[in-house]
């Protein structure tokens, strides 16, 4: 049994006779309703022997040690990989970090996820809980993203992505400007057998569309603000490198450069209408200071080349003027 928040009273019993775990505390706790002490059940507030025990039909047997925790339970959501952004009855929104899957078919092997990671977090307050997923994003991209806590919430929200989510919005650091710097690429993409995805015919490919800014340059790199008017697999990804200007950190897609150490792509802001109050929602997360840092960093490294260009031009004229002084000062001296 998780250990009681300090809002939390922990009651230690030990049974005398054999009875029905309902029976049992519905003698010892005589202040409250039947519905109280299932909620108790239900939230995994009470152990049998160390052990978390939801069923109220549960047989207990002379000597076994009851525990209870009663009062509010507390928890939070503390990963250093995840951030919890909001939760309701029926969905959870979240703050992802670059390198954690959004779900794993076999945490085992692949390692926890966001799914996994949530879940547990969720059975923690209420045992039997459920998630389920909407949307994904990859594991090497960081930033916004919402689960649904019903299948209700889930298949408004899966089934109606395109009406529901009225806004989401990426940051990416691509190599190479585009030209024009802003514009709108829309595409059938298609997946290969390695798994990446590429613009193609519309036989059976899936129509994307992604609208693109440019809103910083360093260098030979920009800073882009994309809005997907659809969520397809690699979308952003594909159509960067569509246009030649891959994102960097992206070898899949062509990149040739991983400056920060990772995919410069991050989902920064996730608007959407509530599956069941209907109310808007709208989240955002800053763009990661990795990002920042190489834009200013790089832009620092073009004006240093920029300033020694320029002395290297300045020290020729310099030379080229000297050169002249000295040959029309010969030719005086001659005459």
């Amino acid at each position: 049994m998780p250990a009681p928040s300090k809002r939390q009273k922990q009651t230690n019993l030990t049974v005398r006779e054999p009875s029905l775990l309902m029976d049992f505390l519905a003698r010892h706790f005589a202040g409250m309703s039947r519905t109280s002490l299932k909620g108790l059940l239900r939230n995994g507030q009470v152990c049998v022997n160390s052990k978390i025990e939801t069923k109220f039909d549960s047989q207990l047997k002379k000597g076994d040690a009851v525990q209870i925790n009663t009062g509010k339970v507390s928890y939070e959501l503390k990963n250093t990989r995840l951030n919890l952004l909001y939760e309701d009855d029926y969905v959870i929104v979240v703050d992802k970090s670059e390198g954690l899957l959004s779900v794993s078919a076999s945490p085992t092997k692949e390692g926890p996820s966001a799914f996994s990671i949530i879940l547990q977090y969720l059975e923690k307050k209420n045992v039997g809980a459920k998630l389920y997923a909407v949307h994904r994003l990859d594991k090497a991209t960081s930033g916004v993203m919402m689960f649904a806590k019903t299948v209700e919430a889930q298949h408004i929200m899966r089934d109606n992505w395109k009406q529901m989510v009225t806004e989401s919005t990426h940051m990416a650091i691509t190599e190479g400007i585009p030209e024009p710097q802003e514009d709108t690429i829309e595409s059938y993409l298609h997946e290969s057998r390695a798994q990446v995805m590429y613009s193609g015919g519309k036989n059976d490919g899936k129509l994307s569309v992604t609208h693109y800014r440019v809103v910083r340059t360093a260098g030979d790199y920009a800073l882009l603000k994309l809005n997907l008017q659809t969520g397809r697999k690699n979308q952003i990804r594909g159509h960067m490198s569509d246009i030649g200007c891959p994102i960097i950190g992206d070898s899949k897609y062509g990149a040739t450069s991983s400056p920060i150490h990772r995919l410069a792509l991050h989902a920064k802001v996730l608007e959407f209408i509530h599956p069941i109050t209907h109310e808007k929602y709208r989240f955002e997360t800053p763009v990661p200071k990795e990002f920042n840092a190489f834009l200013i960093n790089e832009e620092k490294r073009m004006k240093e080349l920029s300033r020694q260009k320029e002395e290297r031009r300045e020290q020729k004229r310099a030379s080229r003027v000297g050169n002249e002084a000295k040959r029309s000062f010969d030719k005086k001296k001659r005459r």
